[in-house]
């Protein structure tokens, strides 16, 4: 399968702040050097009032050709990185190195992190995605004519163990359409998070959520 989207998403407590133009000058930099292409920010319209909710965006970048994404509010920090539309499959090295900076740039702002979730999206060319999905993930026998499907989709989630720490992953296997390449296409996505009850800067570290995602993403197809 090849990798089309990785995404990591950075949680943060409750009635906090955030040194929102230090992030963004890290991160632009951050993301130039590794990537070699520049983010921009996008207008928020103006100061938002003191009232507004905490999970309304306060930070956007975006690259020129939308691959490379920051969305930031006072609860959380997504960064989201798409193949380009000439490349076969993503570069997982560079999210890496990206996840690295962030936890780096993090730790310069003095800035706790209560919860870690890392996402990568899978695909796969399939004649008929609906019907593969059916049949391999969903009993078939009480599926009537699987070959009249025209949409599936299977989500579910498990705890793992890995190096005496316990994370979530939430797995979901769906069928979609490639339209760059004209395909119909498998989707396989895998969330791996560190547990909500658990504070992650009090009982995980950057190297613990990366290994257990990395065993997430070469399990055997």
């Amino acid at each position: 399968m090849k990798i089309i989207q990785m995404q990591s998403v950075f949680f943060y407590e409750q009635n906090n702040t955030l040194d929102f133009d230090g992030l963004s000058y890290f991160l632009r930099k951050k993301i130039k050097e590794i990537t070699g292409f520049e983010l921009h920010s996008t207008s928020l319209l103006g100061v938002l009032p003191k009232d507004v909710p905490p999970e309304v965006p306060r930070l956007q970048l975006n690259s020129e050709d939308n691959k490379l994404r920051v969305i930031g509010s006072l609860q959380r920090l997504d960064f989201f990185i798409e193949r380009r539309d000439d490349q076969e499959e993503l570069e997982k090295e560079r999210f890496f190195s990206i996840v690295d900076a962030n936890f780096e740039i993090h730790q310069q702002l003095a800035k706790n992190i209560t919860r870690v979730g890392l996402i990568v999206v899978k695909t796969r060319d399939e004649d008929n995605p609906h019907e593969y999905v059916a049949r391999t993930y969903l009993n078939s026998q009480n599926v009537r004519d699987i070959h009249e499907l025209t949409e599936t989709n299977i989500a579910y989630n498990r705890q793992f163990e890995c190096d005496h720490l316990k994370f979530n992953c939430h797995t979901t296997h769906t069928s979609g359409y490639d339209y760059i390449r004209q395909k119909s296409i498998y989707i396989r996505q895998i969330d791996v998070s560190s547990l909500p009850d658990k504070i992650f800067y009090l009982t995980y570290n950057k190297n613990a959520i990366v290994k257990a995602f990395n065993e997430k993403l070469n399990e055997r197809e």
